[in-house]
């Protein structure tokens, strides 16, 4: 028998339902009210989800109940525990669920996992005796634990206060935490987690430019293959990346979807797409990247102007003839009029930062002639005098491109070092995001498909077995750790600038023995101070660990701790 919460036939009615429940609460986090995104998300997960069939299911924050009852009509787990702490909200929703002729639902004590996803022994054993420690199941692989799968909503307050933000940050670090030390949830083994959480929230785990990678995602990275199944698009917010290496990113990834026959419905499709179907309308995307660059607010602005002006819908000067420009108004500047000033004054911005695109593409062609010649030098197969030769040549354009941006200003250089970073990021073999390994494109949700009104991302986290982090020491991991929370937050460093920040001396000690900071196919630069803090590999950072703990002259972990002022919890210390 079919185990579904009270069904509601549209979004509408389920909402209505929840707005009455509410009441005058607005604390609340916004839930799936959707049945058709519910089946959307269900048939993009279809191919991963048939090794789940007949698992146990553990699901934290269900609220109405929808989204769990799709996924336990598809799964048909053993049992299915709800981990809702608003009973007093949602129970009216769930009972008919718990209710039903042989229901495989039951409603969990949720004062025991608390907001942090605890998952204790007593609770394990009380609720999923199938996965008690040391017992096994024929769906396990080696590492893998097949056999439990976690649903949650990890929906901030709506209001965006700090105490939402905060559960937020504890959440995502107790829930990578656990992966690590293979306890809580996955103390019988890594468990895949299927997540929806605030589309604003998204980049912590999954960011879509190297500007907006941070400690959450670089131990992402590193636990899990994360995935974007479902969302509201790219992030609106101004650290966006040039618009060709979204079209470039997207182009394997549309070939990908073809080879695993993914196909997304056509009202859900994701600009990535679009912008990939359309690329052969934009003009010199590949040659000028800066060009491609998504148009700012003024740029608009000064675009509508001008439009305007052309139409007739303002003039020049007070009391003239719309849309006609004479080179010497009558009356001077201060006859203008102000649509026609403020025009005027957007295209004189734009000439100044058309010369300034101009230096910086400059700059970043120079740049990738560098990283093209050193990539020559390992991949070719050169003698001696050949090498020789071309490594003259790459000290001397180095040296002229430091001379370059000797002279030019903060700003500039921080706005190229972004760029770069973007562009390195993405131009190695194995691209550093995710997002850019991602199999298929995430498709469109929208905003009435959730209640209370907001957009939602569905990320999909299956965690690596085994990982990167499995094969330190408990030394090298807390190394790694103090690493990863210093060069994170001394993000406009390069990388022997950063290690210096932490204890002096350690860049000419430590980035030695750290090979691949060097290997232009690992994502390294022969020039270390080109290498930004940003686009340091996974790789670099676990020999860096390494040779961190092999450093007769490092500092105390006490001394180091001090130094990161905050120092590092306990609990960071990871097996």
């Amino acid at each position: 028998m079919r185990q579904t919460c009270a069904l509601y036939e549209t979004a509408a009615s389920l909402a209505a339902r929840l707005r009455r429940a509410y009441g005058h609460t607005t604390a609340l986090p916004s839930h799936v009210v959707s049945p058709e995104l519910c089946d959307d998300a269900i048939q993009r997960l279809a191919p991963t989800l048939n090794r789940h069939q007949n698992c146990n299911i553990v699901d934290i924050n269900p609220g109405p109940g929808l989204w769990s009852s799709k996924i336990h009509d598809y799964v048909k787990p053993q049992r299915h525990v709800l981990v809702e702490p608003r009973k007093d909200i949602y129970l009216p929703f769930l009972q008919p669920m718990l209710d039903a002729p042989g229901s495989k639902y039951c409603l969990a004590d949720s004062h025991r996992f608390g907001e942090q996803l605890r998952f204790d022994r007593h609770v394990t054993e009380m609720l999923l005796p199938s996965q008690q420690e040391g017992q096994g199941s024929p769906l396990n692989t080696p590492g893998r634990n097949d056999a439990l799968l976690v649903l949650a909503n990890l929906s901030v307050r709506p209001d965006g206060s700090r105490r939402g933000m905060a559960q937020w940050v504890r959440t995502i670090k107790r829930l990578l935490l656990d992966i690590q030390q293979c306890t809580g949830l996955h103390q019988n083994g890594a468990v895949r987690m299927l997540l929806w959480v605030d589309d604003k929230q998204k980049d912590d785990l999954l960011p879509r430019t190297v500007y907006l990678r941070n400690i959450p995602s670089i131990y992402a990275e590193a636990l899990c293959h994360v995935e974007e199944i479902a969302g509201g698009g790219p992030a609106q917010n101004k650290y966006r990346r040039d618009t060709f290496l979204d079209v470039e990113s997207s182009t394997p990834v549309r070939k990908s979807m073809e080879k695993l026959g993914v196909i997304l419905p056509s009202s859900r499709v994701s600009k990535s797409l679009e912008l990939e179907e359309n690329s052969k309308n934009l003009t010199n995307i590949h040659s000028s990247p800066l060009s491609a660059r998504n148009l700012r607010d003024w740029e608009i602005e000064r675009s509508e102007l001008e439009k305007r002006f052309r139409e007739g819908e303002f003039s020049q000067i007070v009391g003239g003839v719309p849309g006609v420009e004479t080179k010497k108004p009558e009356g001077g500047a201060q006859n203008l009029t102000p649509e026609f000033k403020r025009m005027r004054s957007l295209q004189i911005n734009k000439r100044s930062q058309t010369m300034k695109r101009i230096v910086m593409e400059n700059l970043l062609a120079e740049l990738e002639g560098i990283d093209f010649l050193d990539l020559s030098i390992h991949e070719d197969k050169l003698d001696d005098d050949q090498k020789s030769a071309r490594l003259a040549e790459l000290d001397e354009r180095i040296a002229k491109y430091k001379d370059r941006i000797e002279n030019t200003s903060r700003r500039e250089l921080s706005f190229l070092k972004y760029v770069d970073s973007d562009r390195k990021a993405f131009r190695q073999k194995t691209p550093i995001l995710a997002w850019d390994r991602r199999s298929a494109e995430p498709f469109l949700v929208r905003d009435h498909e959730f209640y209370p009104n907001t957009t939602m991302t569905l990320l999909d986290l299956q965690p690596k077995v085994p990982n990167l982090l499995s094969t330190l020491s408990l030394n090298q991991m807390f190394y790694f750790n103090a690493l990863v929370a210093f060069l994170m937050a001394n993000v406009s460093h390069s990388l022997p600038s950063g290690l210096e920040g932490m204890a002096p001396g350690a860049a000419d000690a430590v980035l030695p023995k750290v090979p691949s900071a060097r290997d232009p196919r690992k994502g390294g630069r022969r020039d270390l101070t080109l290498l930004w803090v940003k686009i340091v590999t996974l790789e670099m950072l676990r020999e860096l660990a390494v040779a961190w703990d092999n450093w007769p002259f490092r500092p105390s972990a006490a001394d180091l701790s001090r130094r990161l002022r905050s120092g590092l919890p306990e609990e960071e210390r990871i097996r």
